[in-house]
């Protein structure tokens, strides 16, 4: 994650991390956890542009964001 924070493109790097783990079987509330670290690490930068790109990640762990930019499906709804 550092290392893609530090790339020209934070914001693409951190959503194609955040893709790529998924992709290798990390959980929701996992990836969740571990994007919720970064962003208490960078929440006081002053340049916001690494913050900005973990919260925009983010917001495509949890679905909020348009349908095509989520990363998991909605849960089922319980009857």
């Amino acid at each position: 994650m550092a290392s893609a924070l530090a790339g020209a493109d934070p914001s693409g790097a951190v959503k194609d991390l955040a893709r790529r783990l998924r992709d290798e079987g990390m959980s929701q509330a996992d990836l969740l956890s571990l994007y919720d670290r970064f962003r208490e690490l960078h929440a006081l930068d002053v340049d916001e542009g690494r913050y900005d790109a973990v919260l925009d990640a983010m917001d495509g762990i949890v679905g909020y964001c348009s349908p095509d930019r989520k990363l998991f499906p909605d849960p089922e709804p319980t009857p």
